[in-house]
C-alpha cells in the first residue's frame, strides 16, 4: 500500500512540473547600441524602436522613456526556435509573431492575446554621456 501511495505521489509530481514552457537558450549577449548612428534614428525619442544584432534571432531595442530602454530578443518566447519564430514590429508598439501572429507589448514585454509567455528580456543600459545603451544578460 505503501509503495502504491508512493508511485501515485511520484506520476502526481512529474505531471504537476510539466509545464507548456518554451526553452530558449540563454546567449551570453554584450552589445553597444549608439542612438546617433542613422538607423537608430527612431530611438532618440520615448516610444522608439530598433532592430539590432545579438541574441538568439536578434534583438528589439525600445526606449520607454526620456532615460530608460528595454532590450528584448526577437525570438517568439512561446515557439521553439524555427524558421518563422521571429517577431516584427508593428504599430510601434506591438511584436508579432510570424508563425502564430501572437502579439506582445513592447513597454512590458507581456503578451497581449493569449501566448504563455512574455518576451526575454535583457539588461538595458543608457549612458547619456556618449548617447549609448549597453545591452547584457
Amino acid at each position: 500500500m505503501l509503495r502504491r501511495i508512493f508511485f501515485i505521489a511520484i506520476i502526481a509530481l512529474i505531471y504537476s512540473c510539466k509545464s507548456d514552457s518554451v526553452y530558449l537558450p540563454d546567449i551570453a549577449v554584450d552589445e553597444y547600441v549608439y542612438i546617433n548612428n542613422p538607423s537608430n534614428i527612431k530611438l532618440q525619442s520615448p516610444g522608439g524602436w530598433a532592430y539590432h544584432k545579438g541574441g538568439i534571432k536578434g534583438l528589439i531595442i525600445y526606449r520607454t522613456s526620456s532615460e530608460k530602454f528595454k532590450a528584448y530578443d526577437r525570438a517568439c518566447p512561446h515557439i521553439s526556435p524555427n524558421t518563422c519564430s521571429i517577431l516584427n514590429v508593428e504599430d510601434d508598439i506591438i511584436a508579432k509573431c510570424e508563425c502564430d501572429e501572437k502579439t506582445f507589448l513592447l513597454v512590458t514585454g507581456e503578451p497581449i492575446d493569449g501566448a504563455s509567455h512574455g518576451l526575454k528580456e535583457y539588461r538595458a543600459y543608457y549612458d547619456p554621456s556618449n548617447e549609448t545603451v549597453h545591452i547584457v544578460n
